[in-house]
C-alpha cells in the first residue's frame, strides 16, 4: 500500500497538483532508480495474489494495483525498471493466466511490453538510449565507448574503467571503495571522482576480485535455490521475486550499495527463517 500512496503522489506530480521532484514524478521519494525496482517487485508480488485468490472483488482489486505499479513505472525515467520489467514480465504472465503455455507467456508477454510505448516518458529515454549507441558507434574508436569521459556518455566510461581495472587486478581487486580512486588515477586531472561502475557485478569484480565475484554468484544462487522450492507460497514468491529484481536492476544500477536496496536485500535474506527447510516445520 505504500507503493500505491506513492504511486498516487507521482500521478498529482505529473497531472501538476503536486510539484515534481527534480522533474521526477517519483512521488514522495528523491529518485527513480530504487523505486522503479520496487515497483516491479509490488507488480510480481500483487500477480501472485491475483493467482491464488478465487474471490472476484479481490482480484479486480490486485489487478487494478498492477496496473496502478506498471502506470507509475512507465512515468518514471528508470531505464532499469524497464529493463527488468522486460525481463521478468513472463513470471507475471504466467500468474496471471495459472498455465505453463509457453507461446501465449510470451505472446502476452510481448503486449505488456508494447504497453510500455504508451508512455511518452519510455518512448523519450528509449530514443536517448539508441543516439547514444549511434554516437558511439559514428566516433573517433580511440575516444568512443567510454575510453574518454563525456558527461551524456557516463555510463559508457565507468563500465570501461571498471573492465580494465577488474583485468589489472582480478584476483582481490582494489578494496571497498577503490574504485573510484583508481578510475581517478588512470585518467585525466579534470575527470570527475566515480564512485561506482552502476553494475554490481562489476562493482565486486572491481573491488574484491574473482573473491567477490564468486561470493556475489554464491549469495544470490542460495537465494533463489531456497525460495524456488518455495515458490508456491508467498514468502517463498516474495523471495524469489524480490532477489530477480535484485539481480537483474543491478546489471544497470549499484543496487547493492544503495541503503534502501541493501536494507530491502537484508529483510528478503532474513525471510528465508520462515521457510520450511530452515524453520522445523
Amino acid at each position: 500500500m505504500g507503493l500505491a500512496v506513492n504511486a498516487l503522489v507521482g500521478l498529482m506530480q505529473l497531472i501538476g497538483f503536486y510539484p515534481p521532484i527534480n522533474g521526477w514524478y517519483c512521488g514522495l521519494g528523491r529518485g527513480y532508480s530504487t523505486l522503479s525496482a520496487y515497483l516491479v517487485v509490488g507488480i510480481l508480488t500483487a500477480s501472485f495474489y491475483f493467482r491464488e485468490i478465487e474471490e472476484k472483488r479481490m482480484r479486480f482489486f490486485f489487478i487494478f494495483l498492477m496496473l496502478f505499479y506498471f502506470f507509475h513505472l512507465i512515468i518514471l525515467k528508470g531505464r532499469s525498471g524497464y529493463v527488468t520489467f522486460v525481463l521478468l514480465s513472463p513470471l507475471i504472465v504466467y500468474n496471471l493466466f495459472r498455465r505453463r503455455n509457453i507461446l501465449k507467456i510470451l505472446l502476452v508477454s510481448v503486449l505488456l511490453v508494447s504497453m510500455m510505448l504508451l508512455s511518452p516518458i519510455v518512448r523519450n529515454r528509449i530514443s536517448e538510449s539508441v543516439d547514444q549507441l549511434k554516437y558511439q558507434m559514428n566516433a573517433d574508436q580511440k575516444s568512443a565507448w567510454g575510453k574518454e569521459y563525456t558527461a551524456r556518455h557516463e555510463r559508457f566510461y565507468l563500465l570501461f574503467g571498471a573492465v580494465h581495472i577488474f583485468k589489472d587486478h582480478p584476483f582481490f581487486g582494489v578494496g571497498t571503495g577503490g574504485y573510484g580512486t583508481v578510475l581517478k588515477q588512470r585518467n585525466p586531472p579534470d575527470d570527475p571522482l566515480m564512485a561506482h561502475p552502476h553494475n554490481d557485478i562489476l562493482y565486486m569484480a572491481v573491488s574484491y576480485g574473482l573473491v567477490g565475484v564468486a561470493a556475489f554468484f554464491w549469495l544470490f544462487g542460495e537465494i533463489i535455490k531456497n525460495a524456488f522450492a518455495q515458490r508456491n507460497n508467498l514468502p517463498g514468491f516474495f523471495v524469489l521475486s524480490s532477489t530477480l529484481v535484485i539481480l537483474v536492476s543491478g546489471l544497470f544500477n549499484a543496487q547493492i550499495l544503495d541503503a534502501g536496496m541493501a536494507f530491502f536485500l537484508a529483510v528478503v535474506v532474513g525471510l528465508q527463517q520462515g521457510f520450511r527447510q530452515f524453520n522445523g516445520s
